[in-house]
């Protein structure tokens, strides 16, 4: 799996987008269904970069009135938020997406604190 959304209004349904095309699920993932690029839309597509498997272009055609690129996480946090930057700038990336949580030092969510 390349991304995965959940909608806020109603959190059963998830999205994962994957190299095999986009999936929703309306039952919480417990069965999916591939979708095509037209029903590719909505509110918010957040993508996070770099990935190797899935450059943004690949999926800028879809319709969502935002579109994030959100820097991946790991040692390279740095060189990766610089990289999304320069990237978002190039492309029709509506903004820069970060995790609010990680910046204050909150736990994600199943995350166990010590």
């Amino acid at each position: 799996m390349v991304a995965l959304a959940i909608n806020p209004v109603t959190p059963s349904t998830l999205y994962a987008g994957t190299d095999g095309g986009l999936f929703e699920s309306t039952d919480g993932g417990a069965t999916w269904n591939r979708q095509s690029a037209r029903s590719g839309s909505g509110d918010e597509l957040k993508l996070v970069f770099p990935h190797d498997e899935l450059l943004p272009e690949r999926v800028a055609h879809l319709d969502f009135r935002h579109f994030f690129l959100q820097p991946m996480d790991g040692s390279d946090r740095a060189r990766n938020r610089d990289r999304a930057l320069r990237y978002s700038s190039s492309i029709r990336a509506g903004g820069f997406s970060l995790q609010t949580h990680k910046l204050l030092g909150i736990p994600s969510q199943g995350t166990a604190r010590r």
